[in-house]
């Protein structure tokens, strides 16, 4: 499974989790369920954006790998 993937999953698990969680607060009138809300409210913002910039520096130093790499290989041969 893809890193992506594996990632997406777990976002939205802890985002389901975020919502069932501030749903029953609310439903049973407890005295936190205003902060669970809020909660719910930041995390739907901030989860997804982290997670795009964790994807992101992911991205570039793979392609960064892989540059150094390829440059590394294509010194090999002009030296034979």
């Amino acid at each position: 499974m893809k890193l992506k993937r594996v990632l997406a999953i777990i976002a939205i698990v802890f985002l389901v989790s975020m919502y069932i969680i501030t749903i029953i607060a609310s439903l049973t009138s407890s005295p936190g369920a205003d902060a669970f809300f809020r909660g719910a409210i930041f995390c739907t913002i901030v989860v997804p954006v982290v997670l795009y910039g964790v994807l992101l520096i992911l991205k570039n130093s793979a392609s960064r790998r892989n540059e150094s790499q390829s440059d590394e290989t294509d010194d090999d041969s002009e030296e034979n």
